[in-house]
């Protein structure tokens, strides 16, 4: 059962940043798309028909919609001591209704459309820049 699940704005804000102190969620999916980036930690990462390991650094966009469950080794393996990461998720309002005939939102579209299914970035430099941005 993938379970649809509600993301809650501030007043004024169209991200949602959130800090998962264990993997203990549901597979879900939801209509904003959504950064991961594991801060700490290791395991499986199930992302639409994908699924594959990840770790402390990893980097990774889901799509809008695309079903995503994220199973660190601890509860795997049933130590129970988990790690953090963090993700924040955007509201696809912020995007032009029409981007995808914009030559300005080309490359956006583009990685929009690629994100349905799942996009894992190795730049680890990207990572931690992206991380001091959600700080």
């Amino acid at each position: 059962t993938i379970l649809e699940r509600k993301i809650i704005y501030g007043i004024n804000s169209s991200f949602s940043h959130v800090i998962y102190s264990q993997f203990k969620l549901p597979h879900i999916r939801h209509i904003e798309y959504e950064i991961m980036i594991i801060t700490a930690g290791e395991g499986r990462q199930f992302v639409g028909e994908g699924v594959s390991p990840y770790k402390a650094g990893d980097l990774t966009l889901i799509g809008s919609n695309v079903p995503h469950l994220h199973l660190c080794n601890s509860i795997l393996n049933g130590t129970g001591d988990s790690k953090s990461s963090e993700s924040v998720t955007v509201t696809p309002c912020i995007f032009p209704e029409h981007m995808k005939t914009l030559p300005d939102y080309k490359v956006v579209y583009e990685l929009l459309q690629r994100s349905q299914s799942g996009i894992r970035f190795s730049d680890f430099s990207l990572s931690a820049r992206i991380y001091d941005m959600m700080q």
